[in-house]
């Protein structure tokens, strides 16, 4: 075991071998009240494992680029710097259960590490465990808060269970090519190109997300279904490419960018609109229903589309002959739907729901 240089506040100076038969095997025991930046830099390349009952807080840049590192058990460490654990590629084994805080960096590219679960973190810095290659399964119960780009290019990652996490930041598991379930029931805002590229996932339920950036979803080309039903405001192109989606409900919508189902075969749209206000209706919708006029008979009355005509010939009336090229300019752009929709919807209350101009 290395000797470790402690003063008497507790504080670790620094860290060196012990001589050739060391074992790279380092204990933190809980007389270490807190650690210099630079006291392992002499032997970080030679640690294969640390453990021990501190509560000291992981400094910035702790035990960066430890080729050797491959078990870090330390139970009692509550908060962790950034930059700590970087580029560790030998790392396959992480235990640190009463940890709340992680600074930004932390984890990226560590190569090797296929699990991830920290059950009392509750924040999470921008970049963490980006880059994670092998990393199969993300179990992160207590967290709330996660930074921009974690988790993105985690191309072996599965699933998520982020039961708690309510505000996720841009690029957040985007390129995650093997991700096919995701399940956050609390979350209500994500930042841009969250889970773009995510070409395994299948099914999307965030019951509570109320803001989505742009060009989430996009390039999800196995996406079949879409459940969003607290969504008010989408940016554009959010499920641009996703050539497999046939259903999506958003019925809290109250804004959307353009293009948000360019290239999609929806078979299933539904939205509720609760404003009776065509001019009004336009100018909350703008460029998504480009040349589209929406008479609603029934104030909140849902704008159903459940008909690639294919499936349910009866619920379509033909009408303008032109609708076709109009709606070339709109929202759904190249989706199968505007090319079996060339008229109006018959709501069961009476009246259109939906007339294409």
């Amino acid at each position: 075991m290395p000797i470790l240089n402690i003063n008497e506040d507790g504080h670790l100076i620094s860290c060196v071998p012990e001589g050739p038969d060391d074992n790279g095997s380092v204990v933190l025991s809980s007389e270490v009240k807190s650690i210099a930046p630079d006291a392992f830099d002499t032997y970080r390349n030679d640690i294969v494992e640390i453990c021990g009952d501190t509560s000291a807080e992981l400094p910035k840049g702790f035990l960066r680029n430890s080729s050797k590192l491959q078990r870090v058990n330390l139970p009692n460490v509550l908060k962790m710097g950034a930059d700590c654990f970087f580029y560790c590629s030998a790392l396959a084994s992480v235990e640190l259960p009463a940890l709340t805080e992680m600074g930004y960096g932390c984890f990226n590219y560590c190569s090797a590490l296929d699990f991830a679960k920290f059950p009392a973190l509750t924040t999470m810095g921008n970049q963490c465990f980006y880059g994670c290659s092998a990393l199969v399964s993300v179990e992160l119960l207590a967290l709330t808060t996660m930074g921009n780009q974690c988790f993105s290019a985690c191309s072996a990652l599965v699933s998520v269970e982020l039961l708690a996490l309510t505000t996720m930041g841009y690029q957040c598991f985007s390129d995650c090519s093997a991700l096919d379930s995701v399940e956050l029931p609390a979350l209500t805002e994500m930042g841009y190109r969250c889970f773009s590229g995510c070409s395994a996932l299948v099914s999307v339920e965030l019951p509570a997300l109320t803001e989505m950036g742009y060009r989430c979803f996009s390039a999800c080309s196995a996406l079949v279904s879409v459940e969003l039903l607290a969504l008010t405001a989408m940016g554009y192109q959010c499920f641009y490419g996703c050539s497999a989606l046939g259903s999506v409900g958003l019925l809290a919508l109250t804004a959307m960018g353009s293009q948000c189902f360019y290239g999609c075969n929806l078979d299933i749209l539904k939205i509720f609109i609760s404003r009776l206000n065509h001019d009004a209706i336009k100018a909350v919708l703008g460029d998504g229903f480009h040349n589209c006029i929406i008479p609603i008979s029934k104030e909140r009355w849902a704008f159903l589309v459940c008909c690639a005509a294919t499936k349910n010939p009866t619920a379509v009336t033909a009408a303008v002959s032109s609708a076709e090229d109009s709606l070339k300019k709109c929202l759904f752009w190249d989706c199968r739907l505007t090319r079996h929709l060339a008229g109006h919807v018959t709501s069961p209350y009476g009246g259109n729901v939906v007339r294409f101009l």
